[in-house]
């Protein structure tokens, strides 16, 4: 049987820095990355969802749209599916996925892969300023809107929860990066 690939997967409210930490994964550590909000995002512009919007209304949106691609396909795992049998059949031996928001996914990819599930933590007004730099017209009250319901109606409160590692990134980058190579340091040692 062939030795399963590694995955690390990232999980944390919006604007946190998981962007940044699988960019840097890929960068410096040759890492494949993924987000799951981009299997979620084709489907979504296949059916129109996200002409004309915002990028913090696309982005909830997107979030609302998730459940309901869910509920039709009957799978609560479907961005984590679709994703995972990508790495598979394109036979990624180490990869980083961005944006875990469902338990159910979380847990697919246990059983799929040599997987680690790091969380990314930033206050609430660390992560808004993120949010301005990238979208200086967005809206606070949706930002907020959208932490609430990642939390209660997506299930990422029970992912943060499952994660196995930590990431406090209310720094710098170069502060995050150290993190992120301790953190890689720690899984090779474990494989």
């Amino acid at each position: 049987m062939a030795e399963k690939a590694l995955v690390i997967g990232l999980t944390g409210l919006a604007a946190c820095g998981k962007g940044t930490a699988s960019e840097y994964l890929k960068e410096k550590h040759g890492f494949t990355a993924f987000t799951l909000s981009d299997v979620l995002r084709k489907e979504a512009e296949k059916r129109g969802l996200l002409e004309n919007k915002s990028l913090e209304e696309s982005k909830l949106i997107l979030s609302r749209f998730g459940v309901e691609w869910r509920k039709e396909t009957g799978r609560r795992d479907i961005l984590g599916h679709t994703l995972a049998e990508r790495i598979k059949k394109e036979k990624l031996a180490r990869t980083v996925v961005d944006g875990f928001r469902s338990a159910e996914e979380v847990e697919l990819f246990r059983r799929e892969f040599r997987f680690t599930l790091v969380r990314v933590d930033a206050t609430l007004e660390t992560r808004w300023q993120r949010r301005l730099e990238q979208d200086p017209k967005a809206n606070r009250a949706d930002f907020e809107k959208r932490d609430k319901f990642d939390v209660e109606k997506l299930g990422l409160g029970k992912v943060l929860e499952m994660a196995d590692l930590r990431i406090n990134n209310n720094g710098t980058k170069e502060e995050l990066h150290k993190q992120v190579d301790s953190i890689l340091s720690r899984i090779n040692q474990r494989q």
